[in-house]
């Protein structure tokens, strides 16, 4: 369970550094994408004015067509074919967005077939395709372009966001001009649905506060017009209508020039890196060598403890180590231990006199044991006392090979997805030995009292004997190999029983120090 819980708070931990480091990158890659436009901040204002330059010709053409239109075609044509080469030539320098938008000239060609056949259709000429469609389409590609260049210049975001404010009040007061110059021409009572349209023009064509002095303007001309609207004889002529509406343009006009220039001063001053660029990068670089790290430590997490699921300890009286790093050896599994592999235990001087490293020796036979555990898919929690000593003199091989018999007993006797706890404790040491004990629990009951007695006894041969009445598995003969071997070199086997907890097994040997 704490592994499975520590897997899932390394998986939160991953998508939370993942999901961080890609917000990071994507705020890294338009702020960088902004220092682009700063440095080529010239060109983009430069595009964005001939646009602009392109939408004043448009909504020029749009009031001379009105004024045709309400005419019926009884003026000069000339000046709206002037008008149409003007807007001609100042598309021509906005060929990217032409192509960009195909439909764009086509629906400008269409607007200017219906006025050169003078058709009755104003709503439809005027709104539907000179503002609503061509006006409108070319306006949005300017706040657009206007609003990626505030990315690169977050230093003239004011300055950008008032001359995109200025264009469009510029727009709205064209659209209102080219609508009310056609009626104005006709001398036409406004039905209920001009009545909306022109309120719709209203309500996006409140005065802006940079332009305080256009409202007094405003109200004089409008309400001349609004008390002819249900005789048609308005109180304003289409010459002083368009000379109001002109004076108002050219106001708009001037201020964005104002502050087109302001604002292509200030980028001849955009040169340096700016901080939310250096702040992305820095803290994307940063999360992703945390993802490097936190998968490099999952990694070498996984090779140490076969499977993931295990977890270990190294431990003395002060300091607890987690998942301490533990000597990887290759194993020769021999799985033929039953009763029939006989094998003599006696001492040898020469082994005896060699010496070894006891906490070595412990920790290389612990990884065993674990990569034993992983090929059955059993949890092994493992403890070893970091106070055993580095040295000693004595037969080292007895014990594992003690070891060897127990653990082959208990892996073969736990089912998988068990769970085994396996401890080496220094309990007591002086100057010449040390005395270590081996415990090892699982979760199950396993002996009668008759096999308890058979394994502490190590009544091998009985257990072989055809005429006793006690038998015991072969399996559980191991156990008394290895009280046999324990024995042998003056230690202590003991099988503990408990109903709640399960089964412990504990080795005590004293180790020589000299």
């Amino acid at each position: 369970m704490k592994t499975i819980l520590n897997k899932m708070i390394f998986f939160l931990a991953i998508t939370f550094v993942i999901l961080l480091s890609g917000y990071f990158i994507y705020q890294s890659y338009f702020a960088y994408k902004g220092y682009v436009i700063a440095q080529n901040g010239d060109q983009y204002i430069a595009i964005i004015k001939n646009k602009n330059r392109a939408l004043k010709k448009i909504e020029l053409e749009c009031s001379l067509s009105a004024l045709y239109l309400g005419k019926e075609g009884k003026i000069d044509f000339s000046q709206i074919q002037t008008a149409r080469d003007e807007t001609d030539n100042a598309l021509k320098s906005i060929k990217q967005f032409i192509l960009n938008n195909p439909k764009f000239l086509n629906d400008l060609q269409y607007a200017r077939s219906r006025v050169d056949v003078v058709s009755s259709n104003y709503k439809d000429i005027l709104i539907t395709y000179y503002q609503d469609e061509i006006s409108n389409t070319l306006l949005k590609e300017i706040q657009n372009n206007i609003q990626v260049l505030s990315l690169g210049l977050s230093g003239l975001e004011n300055e950008l966001s008032t001359y995109s404010t200025f264009i469009n009040y510029r727009n709205k007061i064209s659209k209102e001009k080219s609508f009310i110059g056609y009626i104005l021409t006709l001398s036409k009572k406004m039905n209920k649905e001009d009545l909306l349209l022109w309120e719709a023009l209203l309500a996006d064509n409140q005065v802006d506060m940079q332009f305080q002095n256009l409202s007094e303007l405003n109200f004089k001309t409008r309400v001349g017009i609004v008390r002819g609207i249900t005789t048609g004889n308005y109180q304003i002529n289409i010459k002083k209508w368009f000379e109001t509406n002109d004076q108002k343009i050219n106001a708009v006009v001037q201020s964005e020039e104002t502050i087109y220039k302001q604002i292509l001063s200030q980028i001849s001053n955009e040169t340096s890196y700016p901080k939310v660029l250096i702040y992305n990068v820095l803290i994307a670089l940063f999360l992703i060598l945390l993802f490097l790290l936190l998968i490099r430590l999952q990694k070498n997490n996984a090779i140490q403890n076969k499977p993931s699921r295990m977890n270990g300890k190294l431990k003395n009286s002060h300091t607890t180590y987690e998942n301490a790093d533990l000597p990887v050896k290759n194993l020769t599994q021999d799985d033929d231990m039953s009763l029939n592999k006989k094998e003599e235990i006696h001492s040898s001087p020469v082994l005896d006199s060699l010496s070894y490293n006891p906490l070595e020796k412990f920790q290389s036979f612990t990884q065993e044991f674990i990569e034993e555990a992983s090929e059955k898919k059993i949890d092994l929690d493992y403890y070893i006392d970091l106070t055993i000593p580095t040295y000693s003199i004595g037969d080292f091989y007895k014990i594992e090979q003690a070891l060897d018999y127990l653990i082959h007993y208990v892996i073969s006797s736990t089912g998988s997805r068990s769970i085994i706890k396996f401890q080496i404790d220094n309990i007591a040491q002086n100057a010449l030995e040390s005395a270590i004990r081996i415990s090892i629990r699982e979760h199950k009951r396993h002996f009668t009292k008759e096999e308890k007695r058979i394994i502490h006894n190590s009544e091998y041969n009985t257990l072989q004997n055809k005429s006793t009445h006690t038998k015991i598995s072969g399996i559980k003969a191991n156990l008394v190999q290895v009280n046999k071997i324990i024995s042998s070199i003056n230690g202590n086997f003991k099988i503990e029983e408990n109903p709640a907890k399960g089964t412990d097994f504990f080795i005590i040997v004293n180790l020589k120090k000299q």
